[in-house]
């Protein structure tokens, strides 16, 4: 009997750990698989913020926290100048027509830098437009 045991020992021990798992299974397997409900997601909505205005161009918005709501303020025509975009981070194009209107253009773009402070440590070339 004993050299019956030794023998097929891995069999009672393989049986006994199928026992084991199906009272474990049993007693403590999930009670809720025929009522099962469906989840629906819901939607919410991400905010996220550009703190920089590095890199934007045409009409995206900018949205700084110290500044609060979304602006738009690129592009934007002056009388004597236009801010059209940024040619590399932190470098504004300002597009005039003629020399002369620089001095003019340079009032311009203080006043929309006070309007808009997001912009204040932006610096600004200026280009004479062929039209």
């Amino acid at each position: 009997m004993l050299n019956f045991l030794k023998k097929y020992f891995i069999f009672f021990f393989l049986g006994g750990l199928i026992i084991i798992l199906v009272l474990l299974k049993i007693f403590y397997g999930n009670e809720n698989t025929k009522n099962t409900t469906n989840i629906t997601p819901t939607i919410t909505p991400i905010i996220t913020k550009n703190i920089t205005p590095t890199g934007i161009v045409g009409n995206e918005s900018i949205d700084t926290e110290k500044n609060g709501p979304t602006v738009d303020a690129l592009p934007y025509q002056g009388k004597k100048m236009q801010i059209t975009r940024y040619l590399k981070p932190g470098v504004l194009e300002v597009v005039i027509k003629k020399e002369e209107d620089k001095a003019e253009a340079e009032i311009e773009i203080r006043e929309w830098m006070e309007k808009y402070p997001t912009f204040k440590d932006q610096t600004y070339v200026f280009k004479i437009s062929n039209n």
